[in-house]
């Protein structure tokens, strides 16, 4: 094969250098001749393979082992010319056609510096932006799984929870449990629920803050068929009580209660809190105090750490003969009580139409009033119609011996008369229903009960706050079941402050089963009575009553325990269970502590909560040994437990509704970072729970407890969004597109020269190797910087951007270049000498001779179609990404629902998607204004000839300018029809607004394309006209 050789010597001087100057060809008239009167043996070794024109080199084509002919070293001379002529790079890389290509590469970098540092830009910051927009677009994506099992709505569509509230196992299950509403106090705060109700699509959002459990309390007689007359003489009765729970299977003895019935005189203390009476001529103590005829007295001064039987009740001491009612029981019905918004919860639960007597919630704030001769705080209430709790309690009267009475007159107390024997005088059963009836007519008119009950009835001052139910995983015969897992809780939370100072005491607030086994944490809170600074303790006041049957769907809320309204069904899991249980399912108890909660018996609006908050004077009795110590039931920073959401549009459970509540939750999701669960098409899914023997007699049950499985299953996910990838990688293509046109021109640019190297054996794939090393090389430069610039930017704006995704940059710059530089290299592969002489354009079919800037213009143009078509393909990916987007937020507030050849999609706007179509589109522009910029580079001469025959600059400028403009039309006009198009698919029709918003993103189009002309343009004046008409 012939072989191009340098001799060692210079030119100008005849002398050998290592590192020879560069000259021009023409200051030697005869190179060839130079060569053949100095050359040396080993000379012959060193190839010669590129030329430059400041590289003057003698040649000479040999084969080895023949020596050159003279006879052709004319030719040779005119070759080194034309080699010349085409600035062709000369370096001498070594023997071998293998070795030194990349010292080519090398050469060609350096001597196209300008090119290849365009390359290296575009691909640097694409890939830059390509990493640092998917690391910032990760979001929570909301995946639908599993089957819709039911076809009806649900009375809400979403669920939204504070973070760290969810179970393991629901969360593994696609589970929620039952119940969750009563452990959950706080985690949401008012402004996010204010944010959510601003989301597009949320048809209602209705918060539920969850304050805690009082325990209002009313007297009921128990002696209405009892003789209490004394005569003429003293009687003592005493009356025991019962409780029966978990509908019997748990019994419990309650603190009997006495009383003292005298024909005597009764006085008291100056400030009756001691009662005396005169017995055999000596005034002494009796321990009760009498107020009109009768008073209680609760327990007895002693500092208690639990409930214990040695406590009595209550003592009342009359004067004379007493009615049926001066013996009786105190019953305590644990209520929920949790806030509201009124307005959002009559849309959405319908408790508006749900009141049975008096008037529904109003907006307004508490007030204050004086109730039981105290200053208070009326908190405006709705009162439920039944009870949530069951409860029995059965009773008897004795009346006890005369020396029990000498015992008391003594004044030796009550302590020891506590299992003293007497005779019974009557017996019965009180009916729950009666006694809350009773209450609520208390509630409503707080002097219709006995002695203090009418105020105890209304009472808000005694909070207690039950947490969440923990469970671990157990085998049971074979199956896993959740074990319930019961908690210690201090009883110390019942104690109470003695008005006139002194010990704490347990009260009769204390409902039954409060000392049975606890499953949850309970914390109490009680008014600082010491406090006078304070407006007063929050008293009820009561507006009406609702009935929670007439709630719309409550026999499904019943079946899913989803609703506010609706206790938890628990129910034997085996025949021995059940039976224990009376085939009844368990019912909530009085104690709250207890296992199954009760639905919320009274609901107040939210604009009450700060009678409950920090503000108020709630403290801890067992974290604090005395009141002072401020401490609240309620978080104000965030005091909203859940917030249940129904979605606009949604018509049942179809592809389209769930498309709706999907995308909704995934924007609450993103918006605020709560727990969000999809509930529509939820159902029950019975967990089968191991309940631990209780205190009072009932053994260990196991139980079908309803949770809810979720018809709609819904995976959080941290994945990037769809749309979002596709408008990224849409930010790769069209820096592909200018990757190739930046390619194309350089291979345009050298085909001479690689005609020449094909001239001189160069195998096609050498030649391709050549193009393709220079790319990847570049490329890959462009990655590592990419990357740097992404990993700086992660940790200066704190945006996820790990080294292992910041490496992804190399990877992408890569893969871009080579894929847009394939047809490029590929084209070099098969340049051959006749066309390294000829011009890479189209040739027109029919030869036009245009009179116009514009029509010049326009063949310039399309003289080159391939690299016009390129740049105009880019800048209508950029309308069409900038149409879409620019429609969807201003029509949709930045997001839609519909269908896409059949399935049903939903597209939301992200930040990071904004960012991605600014990047498209400068991208774009960056594009445009390489084509002028090639366009000047290659027509150089063109130019030059037009300026010389007398074309003044702004003529020139008005035509480069043309050309950018035809590139920008048509571009802009196929992106604007290219977005409609995808709209009008995806929503199913085009309204004004968005044909509007298409219009508008095409203009900004034109406006980028004529925008970059501008840099290029401003180059004409740089011409240097005189030098590329003698190069001509």
């Amino acid at each position: 094969m012939p072989r191009l050789a340098i001799p060692p010597q210079k030119l100008s001087t005849g002398t050998t250098s290592a590192r020879r100057p560069r000259r021009s060809v023409a200051s030697s008239p005869d190179p060839f001749r130079a060569e053949s009167g100095g050359a040396t043996a080993g000379t012959a070794s060193n190839p010669l393979t590129t030329l430059s024109r400041e590289s003057s080199y003698a040649i000479r084509i040999e084969r080895p082992g023949i020596p050159p002919d003279p006879s052709v070293a004319g030719k040779r001379s005119r070759f080194l010319e034309f080699l010349a002529a085409k600035r062709l790079v000369l370096r001498e890389i070594g023997d071998g056609d293998q070795v030194g290509l990349l010292e080519i590469v090398w050469a060609q970098v350096i001597r196209r510096g300008s090119r290849s540092l365009a390359l290296f830009l575009g691909l640097l910051v694409a890939c830059a932006g390509f990493t640092v927009l998917t690391a910032q677009s990760r979001s929570q994506e909301l995946v639908t799984r599993g089957k819709v099992t039911t076809a009806g709505r649900s009375a809400y569509d979403i669920l939204v929870r504070p973070q760290g509230v969810q179970l393991p196992m629901e969360k593994k299950g696609g589970l929620v449990q039952a119940g969750f509403l009563s452990g959950i106090h706080g985690g949401i705060s008012l402004a996010q629920w204010h944010q959510i109700e601003k989301i597009q699509g949320v048809e209602v959002a209705a918060p539920v803050a969850v304050i805690g459990y009082v325990v209002p309390r009313v007297a009921v007689p128990a002696a209405k068929h009892v003789n209490l007359n004394p005569g003429n003489g003293s009687k003592l009765f005493r009356l025991d009580t019962t409780w029966h729970t978990d509908n019997g299977a748990s019994t419990e003895d309650g603190r009997p209660s006495f009383l003292y019935v005298t024909s005597g005189n009764l006085t008291t203390n100056a400030t009756q809190s001691i009662a005396y009476q005169t017995i055999d001529g000596v005034r002494r103590k009796i321990l009760a105090v009498p107020t009109t005829n009768q008073v209680t007295v609760h327990s007895p001064p002693t500092q208690v750490s639990a409930l214990t039987k040695t406590q009595y009740e209550s003592i009342v001491a009359g004067d004379g003969p007493q009615s049926g009612s001066a013996l009786g029981a105190v019953v305590g019905f644990p209520f929920l009580l949790e806030a509201v918004d009124p307005a959002a919860e009559a849309k959405l639960a319908g408790l508006k139409g749900a009141m049975v007597s008096g008037k529904y919630l109003g907006s307004g704030n508490i007030s204050t009033a004086v109730v039981g001769g105290q200053s208070s705080q009326q908190v405006p209430v709705v009162v439920a119609s039944s009870p949530a709790t069951h409860i029995s309690l059965s009773y008897k009267i004795q009346e006890l011996s005369s020396s029990a009475v000498r015992h008391v007159q003594l004044g030796k107390g009550f302590d020891s008369l506590l299992n003293s024997p007497g005779v019974t005088v009557g017996s019965g059963s009180f009916n729950q229903d009666a006694a809350y009836q009773e209450l609520l007519r208390a509630m409503k008119n707080p002097g219709s009960a006995l002695g203090d009950t009418g105020f105890a009835a209304r009472d808000l001052s005694d909070m207690y706050v039950a947490g969440p139910t923990s469970y671990t995983g157990k085998s049971l015969s074979g199956a896993k079941v959740l074990a319930a897992q019961p908690q210690r809780t201090n009883l110390g939370v019942w104690q109470e402050p003695p008005a006139g100072g002194g010990s704490f005491t347990i009260g009769s607030i204390v409902p039954a089963g409060a000392d049975d086994t606890a499953f949850r944490n309970l914390t109490g809170y009680q008014w600082d009575t010491t406090n006078t600074s304070r407006l007063g303790s929050p008293t009820v006041a009561y507006q009406g009553t609702f009935d929670a049957s007439r709630l719309p769907g409550y026999s499904a809320l019943t079946r899913v325990p989803l609703g506010t309204y609706a206790s938890t069904v628990v129910t034997g899991a085996t025949a021995k269970d059940r039976k224990i249980l009376g085939d009844k399912a368990l019912p909530p108890s009085p104690n709250i502590a207890g296992y199954v909660q009760p639905a919320p018996l009274m609901i107040t609006s939210l604009s009450s909560l700060p009678a409950f908050e920090s503000g108020s004077a709630f403290w801890n009795p067992v974290t604090t040994d005395k009141p002072g110590t401020a401490a609240s039931p309620v978080n104000a920073a965030a005091p909203i437990s859940s917030i249940r959401i129904r979605v606009n549009g949604v018509t049942g459970v179809g592809a389209a509704s769930r498309a709706r509540v999907r995308l909704v939750a995934q924007q609450i999701e993103a918006k605020t970072h709560l727990l969000v669960d999809v509930t529509i098409g939820s159902s029950p899914a019975p967990q089968t729970i191991v309940l631990p023997a209780g205190e009072h007699g009932r053994p260990q049950l196991t139980l079908h407890e309803n949770w809810v499985k979720k018809g709609v299953t819904v995976a959080i996910l941290t994945a990037v969004d769809k749309k979002s990838v596709a408008l990224f990688l849409l930010v790769l293509v069209v820096c592909a597109l200018f990757v190739a046109n930046t390619v194309a021109a350089s291979v345009r640019a050298r085909r001479t020269e690689l005609g020449v190297l094909a001239c001189l054996g160069w195998r096609k794939s050498r030649l391709v190797a050549l193009v393709g090393i220079e790319i990847a090389g570049v490329a890959l430069a462009a990655g590592i910087g990419g990357g740097l610039i992404a990993w700086a930017a992660g940790s200066a704006f704190g945006l996820p951007v790990s080294p292992g995704r910041a490496a992804l940059a190399i990877p992408a710059a890569l893969i871009v270049a080579l894929v847009a530089g394939v047809i490029p290299a590929v084209s070099a592969a098969q340049a051959s000498p006749m066309e390294a002489v000829q011009p890479q354009v189209s040739v027109p079919r029919r030869a036009s001779s245009p009179h116009t800037v514009i029509g010049l213009g326009w063949v310039n143009a399309t003289r080159r179609p391939g690299r016009s078509v390129l740049a105009a393909a880019g800048l209508a990916i950029a309308v069409a990404a900038l149409g879409v987007i620019a429609g969807i937020l201003t029509v949709f507030r930045g997001n839609v629902v519909g269908t896409l050849l059949g399935n049903t999609v939903s597209v939301e706007v992200r930040g990071s998607d904004k960012a991605a179509v600014i990047a498209i589109l400068i991208l774009a522009g960056i594009g445009v204004a390489n084509v002028l910029f090639l366009e000047i580079r290659e027509r150089g001469t063109e130019l030059a000839t037009l300026q010389a025959i007398g074309w003044r600059e702004s003529d020139l400028t008005a035509l480069l300018l043309t050309e950018g403009v035809l590139i920008g039309v048509a571009g802009s006009v196929v992106g604007a029809g290219l977005a409609l198009v995808i709209l009008a698919v995806v929503i199913g029709s085009l309204s004004t607004g968005l044909v509007w918003s298409v219009l508008v993103a095409a203009l900004i189009g034109i406006v980028i394309s004529v925008a970059a002309t501008i840099p290029p343009v401003a180059t004409i004046r740089r011409l240097p006209t005189a030098t590329l008409l003698t190069e001509e």
